[in-house]
């Protein structure tokens, strides 16, 4: 089993469109992070990508399996990572959740990633309420000492929170 140890949380006081943990702790056997965000588009929904150590080239391949109120669907693409996250057309202080989890963050091989994303909604549209899941890997041998998360075409709003663990085996 393991144990979590809260290493750093970064509330949002205004929006921002990106945001950078480099504190990562060398002594964990794996990190966890925990993402509560709203965008602020006019749209339903907002999405972002994962980067570790600055790295924003092809160094990235993601499985994505995704289930709606229509259905599922799956796809496969070469980027760091999504999550997706309600956004200002929908009700006022609905939050989505993420969970991004990193169990070989310092070994000496690819580093696999799995990050798990859930939107609700107002809205009765087949596609604003999701589930999705990510099983990813950043083809780079480099211990992971920065965790960026970076949203498209709009911001993360104030109010939303992102927290990292460390988390150490029993």
């Amino acid at each position: 089993m393991a144990n979590y140890e809260l290493v750093e949380t970064i509330a949002l006081g205004s929006d921002v469109t990106s945001l950078t943990f480099s504190g990562i702790p060398g002594d964990a056997d794996g990190l966890y992070l925990r993402v509560n965000a709203r965008g602020t588009s006019t749209g339903q929904w907002i999405y972002g990508k994962v980067t570790f150590n600055g790295d924003t080239g092809s160094n990235y391949t993601t499985g994505v399996i995704s289930a709606t109120v229509a259905g599922s669907l799956s796809s496969t693409s070469d980027n760091a990572g999504i999550a997706y996250f309600p956004s200002g057309g929908n009700a006022t202080g609905l939050f989505g959740i993420a969970e991004i989890l990193l169990p070989n963050y310092k070994t000496a091989d690819y580093k696999a990633c799995r990050i798990q994303s859930q939107i609700s909604s107002n809205s009765t549209s087949t596609n604003d309420w999701q589930t999705v899941i990510n099983a990813s890997a950043w083809r780079n041998s480099s211990v992971i000492t920065s965790i960026t998360l970076t949203w498209f075409s709009a911001q993360i709003g104030a109010g939303s929170k992102v927290s990292l663990y460390k988390m150490t085996n029993t």
